[in-house]
């Protein structure tokens, strides 16, 4: 918000010739092992076709499992200059990575009812590059170290459509038509005091699951919707406002992988890899004056990739 503080900105010694041919083992062992890994990933492992058969797949039962992950948040927030105080238009910008994880249960009917509960928590230090505001309204340009954490909890209801009730698909495909409804909330912690944001959002959308192989799967899931009404409030300035909804927008791509057959363990039935990199952009607009002060426009544009475990039911 617009405000009198901040305007929320070898040396290495020769190694014989012994040592080069150790090293040179050691990594061409590295790299082979690496290539199998990959290569299984790919193409499967044709050491253990035979030993690990894949069982029968039914879509409602891959997706009835609950999820654990961990990975990075690159925050990308800016607010928006409307009074042309700034050459650029940008009043100040919060930039940096943050630690990020995640649970998730999911649970898909064998009717084709599909429903997802999922909850996210951020926190760590951004980069604050903005300005102070002195008299006359001339701005200093700032910058700072800003504390965050910041929480989502979302709901998604959707109905699959695969080859058991449209014949038309391949058995390896499945598209949920899915709605999302979430709670946010961000405390961002300034040097001198801090504001807390909190706002819903509704979107609609879809997401494709494709079985590339036994024991693999892609999903890409996309939504459109909007952003409810934020309420701001910065309680040592005693200011409280709220900032209207406008768009957002949000995206993922990811796989999962059976651990199972990876490994050629049966006590690993049920377990599976996760991999999922995804961006969200939403917005808000400006709002009103209140005791001289105004959290002014801003869009938010996060991104994420986790890795994580998901045990099957």
């Amino acid at each position: 918000m617009k405000r009198i503080l901040q305007a929320s900105l070898c040396l290495c010694e020769p190694v014989n010739h012994f040592a080069w041919v150790s090293i040179l083992k050691f990594y061409s062992s590295a790299v082979g092992q690496l290539s199998l890994i990959f290569g299984w990933a790919l193409f499967g492992n044709p050491v253990f076709a035979e030993a690990t058969q894949p069982e029968s797949f039914s879509w409602a039962k891959h997706n009835r499992y609950i999820e654990a992950y961990a990975g990075s948040h690159n925050q990308d927030y800016q607010e928006q200059d409307t009074q042309g105080l700034t050459t650029n238009g940008v009043l100040d910008t919060e930039t940096g990575n943050q630690d990020h994880i995640g649970l998730a249960l999911r649970w898909q009917t064998s009717g084709g009812w599909l429903m997802q509960l999922q909850a996210q928590r951020q926190s760590g230090t951004t980069n604050y590059n903005g300005y102070l505001q002195s008299g006359g309204g001339s701005l200093t340009p700032y910058r700072a170290t800003t504390g965050n954490v910041a929480t989502q909890l979302a709901v998604q209801v959707g109905y699959a459509l695969n080859s058991d009730n449209w014949p038309a698909l391949p058995a390896s495909l499945q598209i949920t038509p899915l709605v999302q409804f979430g709670e946010n909330r961000w405390q961002r912690n300034l040097v001198q005091y801090s504001e807390d944001y909190r706002y819903t959002t509704r979107a609609i959308g879809a997401q494709l699951q494709w079985q590339v192989r036994p024991g693999t799967v892609l999903e890409v899931q996309v939504l459109n919707g909007r952003t409810g009404v934020a309420t701001v409030s910065a309680s040592a300035l005693g200011f409280t406002a709220d900032q209207p909804g406008a768009t957002m927008r949000q995206w993922h791509v990811g796989f999962s992988q059976d651990l199972r057959q990876m490994f050629n363990a049966q006590a690993l039935k049920g377990w599976r890899l996760l991999a999922r990199y995804g961006q969200t952009t939403l917005a808000h607009d400006a709002s009103p004056l209140v005791n001289g002060l105004q959290a002014p426009p801003n869009q938010h544009q996060p991104s994420e990739w986790v890795i994580g475990l998901q045990k099957q039911f």
